[in-house]
């Protein structure tokens, strides 16, 4: 373990380990905001392979290489990296004491209390918790994967810290639509009609990603955890051909469904389209569409 300098600039960039695996677009994002490693909260691979064999842990040859590359990382100031930190921080921690998945003993990648992230020896990255977590004391156990591997972590981070991003992650700004279909993978679907491009650095088995300027698409494909499509859309002849695309399918998908005000339906509009669907909880609901291209209007109608 190195000594932590003083000043925290003087730590080396997050970046510069990660730059022969990581896209240009997420080695710039993390330079941008200045993400870096403390020398002082994580050790050596030899060092570490001892700490794991001498507390009869498994050695996995992934969490040694993201401790080498991502030691001491700390991103957005909650997810403190890596497998030394979390060993130090709990200096009892032993196999009784791991997650395990389907058999496989986990091991932890996260220094913080909880423990919330989670490595498997083919580099695959969970989350979960053995002791209920102070937001859901009945909550104990839970596990799932989340990202199949550091590097689609990594990517993922970066692009969810783009100024877009706000939007694309549910935060109203007036003017955007959204739609979730719970239960259902159909990101293909939706990016075809809607002729948005993959953003394939972040995608992985677990969550698949597609973005334009006006478009945001996730796939999430975490059984036990999340299964659904989430699409953003900042225009609502898009919403229109989104929920063209999902009505074969929409009487059984529950689905989340929230229209800007600017699209709601002024008084004496003529319906168009409608679209009969269910909420989450089996709640039925309508959805009804006046007017025509480049000036629809949206109802919904929850029952």
């Amino acid at each position: 373990m190195a000594e932590s300098s003083v000043d925290p600039s003087d730590r080396p960039r997050a970046s510069l380990s990660l730059l022969d695996v990581l896209s240009e677009h997420a080695a710039a994002v993390l330079d941008r905001l200045d993400v870096r490693r403390d020398p002082s909260e994580t050790c050596s691979s030899l060092e570490l392979a001892r700490m794991l064999a001498e507390r009869g842990l498994p050695i996995y040859g992934p969490v040694l290489e993201l401790e080498a590359r991502a030691g001491g990382v700390d991103l957005g100031g909650k997810t403190q990296l890596a497998t030394f930190r979390a060993l130090t921080s709990r200096p009892d921690f032993g196999p009784s004491d791991a997650l395990v998945f389907r058999g496989e003993m986990l091991l932890p990648i996260h220094g913080s209390e909880l423990m919330e992230f989670w490595m498997d020896r083919e580099g695959t990255i969970y989350r979960g918790w053995p002791a209920s977590p102070p937001w859901d004391l009945e909550d104990s156990g839970f596990c799932a994967p989340v990202y199949a591997s550091y590097v689609t972590m990594f990517e993922r981070y970066a692009f969810q810290r783009e100024p877009w991003w706000s939007a694309a992650g549910g935060f109203d700004d007036g003017y955007r639509c959204s739609l979730t279909v719970h239960g259902h993978l159909i990101g293909d679907a939706m990016a075809q009609a809607l002729a948005v491009p993959a953003f394939m650095p972040a995608s992985d088995r677990y969550a698949r990603i597609w973005h334009d300027h006006a478009t945001h698409i996730e796939e999430a494909n975490m059984p036990g955890y999340h299964v659904h499509t989430r699409v953003e859309l900042g225009v609502i002849d898009d919403l229109v051909r989104a929920l063209e695309t999902i009505a074969p399918i929409m009487e059984r998908a529950p689905l989340d469904i929230s229209v800007p005000e600017r699209a709601l339906v002024p008084p004496g509009e003529v319906e168009t389209l409608r679209f009969q669907g269910m909420q989450p909880g089996d709640r039925p609901m309508d959805i009804l569409v006046y007017g025509g291209p480049g000036s629809y209007r949206v109802e919904v109608r929850r029952r």
